[in-house]
Order: C-alpha cells, then sequence, then structure tokens
C-alpha cells in the first residue's frame, strides 16, 4: 500500500520518473539492479563472516583458503596430524606463562617456531587436535591469539 501511494505521488509529480516507468525494459532494469545489489550484499556478508572465524582463532582465513585448495584437488585428501596442533602466543605472553600453558595442557612445543610466529605443539596420545585446539581457544584466550588442527595433505593412492 505504502509503495503504491509513493509510486503513484512521485508518477505524477516527476515525470522523468513516470516516463521511466512507462518503458518496455524498466521491469528487468528494476530486477537486474536488485539482484546485482543482493550479490554484493552477499559477498560482505561472506567476507565478515569468513573475518569473523578468522578473528575467533579457530581457523585462519589463509588456513582455510589452503584447505579448500587442497580438497579441491582430486588427488589428494585431507587428515589432521594426530599428534601435533598449530598455535600462536598473543604479544607480550612471558616465556615462564608459555611454559605453564603448556604444562596446563599437555603440550610439548616443538623447537623452532617459524617467522610468522606459528608454534608447533605436541599433544598427548589421550588428547585430539580439535580438543587441544578447543581448549586453547577457549580456556587459554589470554595467551593465545590463534589455535589450530595441522592438517596433512596425503595423496591418493
Amino acid at each position: 500500500m505504502f509503495f503504491n501511494t509513493l509510486h503513484s505521488t512521485l508518477a505524477e509529480s516527476n515525470p522523468a520518473y513516470a516516463s521511466w516507468h512507462k518503458h518496455p525494459l524498466h521491469a528487468i532494469t528494476h530486477w537486474s539492479a536488485f539482484f546485482a545489489l543482493s550479490l554484493i550484499v552477499a559477498a560482505g556478508l561472506l567476507q565478515q563472516i569468513s573475518i569473523t572465524i578468522a578473528e575467533s582463532g579457530v581457523i585462519s582465513t589463509s588456513s582455510a583458503q589452503a584447505l579448500s585448495a587442497l580438497r579441491a584437488n582430486r588427488t589428494t585428501y585431507i587428515d589432521p596430524n594426530q599428534q601435533q596442533i598449530l598455535f600462536i602466543w598473543k604479544s607480550g605472553v612471558s616465556k615462564a606463562t608459555q611454559t605453564q600453558v603448556l604444562k596446563r595442557e599437555g603440550i610439548t612445543l616443538v623447537q623452532g617456531t617459524n617467522p610468522l610466529g606459528v608454534n608447533v605443539g605436541l599433544i598427548t596420545d589421550s588428547d585430539t587436535p580439535e580438543e587441544a585446539v578447543q581448549r586453547l581457544s577457549d580456556i587459554e584466550s589470554a595467551y593465545v591469539s590463534a589455535a589450530m588442527v595441522d592438517y596433512i595433505g596425503v595423496k591418493s593412492r
């Protein structure tokens, strides 16, 4: 009702508006514009969801993209490494605190942190990588900025 009244008022007061709405392609143009705008909004929402997931520390955007690329390759399948996880300390966390967190969570740090600051941690046999990552993300979030399962790409037989 509101839009019909608005349309009638605009058509009566604006000759260009009335002329445009008499054009045979105006409906197709309106729907095309609506569809394009919907795609832009959907892409923005998906990007925001991706950013939110990356900021949650469970999986990074680049890791998700790498996993998607590997999964798309039909000759490779992805398996979680059952013995280790990847994680990044928040800046300013002391070595003593890092040692306490690792001890509390039953993680052994593999020496040789890469230049990006990603640490490799060996987990106990009684733990799964998903459980260890979840604990680091939830319980130890004051000290760990990101944690994820370390995936291994394995060639299909």
